[in-house]
């Protein structure tokens, strides 16, 4: 081998070593970004379910409302069909067994589900028609 062919071997081996060294630094950048652009994505996956529990919530928050006034309506009512008509609303608000719908029927004064009880405006009608 000429004193040419080494030096021309020798150029060629440090533009290769150059290369690498380059393209380390490519792939070095590339894991770095790749790492930082995969810990966004985490986080942002984080936000979105959080702002959908926090929609959740003011979805929650609008029936929470609703449901308190009617608890308080079904509280501060005397036994009467009025009461007695809460109950479903109740029921499905609360997801009530048929065990407590039975409970609430009974604090209401509609033990039998009956809506004519002797409370309430139906208690007068006899004494308009002179059924009494």
């Amino acid at each position: 081998m000429s004193n040419q062919d080494n030096e021309k071997l020798l150029s060629d081996l440090n533009a290769a070593n150059k290369k690498i060294e380059h393209l380390s630094e490519v792939l070095n950048e590339s894991e770095s970004t790749n790492l930082r652009l995969s810990e966004q994505v985490r986080v942002l996956k984080e936000e979105v379910r959080r702002l959908e529990r926090n929609k959740e919530r003011e979805q929650h928050a609008e029936n929470l409302e609703y449901l308190k006034n009617v608890f308080i309506k079904f509280a501060t009512l005397s036994p009467c069909s009025e009461k007695a008509m809460l109950i479903p609303v109740l029921t499905t608000m609360l997801k009530l067994s048929p065990a407590e719908q039975q409970q609430l029927k009974s604090i209401s004064g509609d033990i039998d589900g009956d809506e004519s009880s002797t409370s309430g405006w139906g208690s007068y009608l006899h004494r308009w028609s002179g059924l009494a």
